[in-house]
């Protein structure tokens, strides 16, 4: 149940933003899906226990679609950011968005034939430069901010850093630590946002997985009803920052 007392917790939490922008029935399953990664059981049904096994199953799985660096340093600065990034009381809903929306944008880029390959941004490049999601295909790499937005002034703040500095994405693939990548903001409207991701987190939960192609069917099921199709939006991005890919 997502009670009175999460939504104040949630008032006072810096994805706050995010969640509260949603469905309450993806609302709902943010309150499940967090208790079961950390695996809080106490007072669920078996039900609800069953379904705390798949989720924590497929989420200990699609972490290995990340990347990390035993050379990576913080100045303390940075580290009470990324500290302070960590203990959001809704942090581990943000990355399940970004998972799922992963999984969505390598569908879409096999259905266009094109190899990407996609991985969810470590904790310290999420925090510090600004990425949700870090995209190779052949030789160019770029970061994605998805954004939860319509909103004109937003996505105009968001979209003035075209370039990032995913530092321990470079050291991962030993490459230079301030190299800059370009990044483009991925904007998905509420209503979209929230149906993808309600009927894709309860299938995770009944099955402990999402088929190969179901993110994207979920997505464009809501997209063609309303006659509109965001991902339109970012591949304008991608052919104007980064050339030709498709």
């Amino acid at each position: 149940m997502y009670t009175s007392v999460d939504r104040k917790l949630d008032f006072s939490s810096g994805a706050a933003t995010l969640l509260l922008r949603l469905d309450e029935s993806v609302q709902e399953q943010a309150n499940l899906w967090q208790k079961a990664i950390k695996w809080n059981l106490a007072y669920l049904s078996e039900e609800d226990v069953k379904k705390a096994q798949n989720i924590k199953s497929w989420y200990d799985f699609e972490k290995s679609f990340s990347y990390s660096s035993e050379k990576y340093r913080l100045k303390p600065d940075k580290a009470l950011l990324l500290q302070k990034h960590r203990e959001d009381h809704n942090y581990i809903f943000k990355n399940i968005v970004e998972m799922l929306v992963r999984k969505l944008l390598k569908d879409y880029f096999t259905l266009k034939g094109v190899d990407a390959k996609l991985y969810t941004t470590s904790d310290a490049d999420d925090a510090l430069a600004w990425v949700d999601i870090i995209v190779e295909i052949d030789d160019t790499v770029f970061g994605i901010d998805v954004c939860c937005s319509e909103n004109g002034n937003t996505l105009e703040k968001k979209t003035k850093r075209s370039l990032c500095h995913p530092v321990e994405y470079n050291l991962s693939k030993k490459a230079n630590p301030m190299r800059e990548v370009p990044r483009v903001v991925y904007p998905i409207p509420r209503d979209i946002l929230s149906r993808f991701l309600d009927k894709a987190m309860m299938e995770i939960s009944q099955t402990g997985n999402l088929a190969r192609g179901r993110a994207l069917n979920y997505f464009q099921s809501h997209t063609r009803e309303n006659k509109k199709d965001p991902f339109e939006n970012i591949i304008g991005e991608f052919k104007t920052q980064i050339q030709n890919i498709f």
